[in-house]
């Protein structure tokens, strides 16, 4: 085998590799678990904390997770079970939920910060309905645990790296003697 077609075979493997780890990382980021973090509007990044996504600040203050209470005081007070879904406009992050023990019944709201001092943390939801969401102009991101599977395996992340690396090293570098 000429050295030119040696070299080709491991192009294609860095190039093969490459953009599966690209596309294996942004997924992971958007579940918060990769090497780069993703800020939303309104300064919110995604987290994995316990298996669940969370929705916090930039400097990984709680905002939005399991447990928090929606309507905290009103007729219709909600906890938050897990976030089945997010998703970001240009200005606004809108979450599908589960509520109350309820697995089957998706609920939607709106992220919101909340005004200092008050009880309920640094952001709430506001619940909206379905068709009060603007649809065409929302990206959704699936967080639930079996969505966010690659994030978790941050040892094959690692190691998909350094054969990539071993790769470029033996193209560039020259047999050793």
């Amino acid at each position: 085998m000429s050295g030119e077609s040696k070299m080709k075979k491991y192009f294609l493997v860095i190039l093969v590799l490459s953009l599966a780890l690209g596309s294996f990382e942004w997924r992971a980021s958007y579940c918060g678990q990769g090497m780069v973090s993703v800020v939303l509007p309104g300064g919110i990044k995604p987290d994995w904390f316990n298996g669940y996504v969370v929705l916090n600040d930039v400097d990984g203050w709680g905002g939005v997770y399991p447990g928090l209470v929606v309507n905290k005081g009103g007729s219709s007070e909600q906890v938050v079970n897990s976030i089945y879904a997010y998703g970001f406009d240009e200005h606004s992050v809108y979450v599908r939920y589960f509520s109350d023990g309820q697995t089957r019944h998706v609920k939607n709201g709106k992220v919101v910060r909340t005004s200092p001092g008050s009880d309920n943390g640094l952001y709430t939801i506001i619940p909206i309905q379905g068709d009060e969401l603007p649809q065409s102009k929302i990206k959704w991101i699936e967080s639930e645990s079996d969505s966010c599977f690659w994030g978790r395996w941050d040892f094959f992340r690692i190691l998909m790296l350094l054969v990539i690396a071993g790769f470029i090293l033996k193209l560039v570098i020259p047999k050793w003697r």
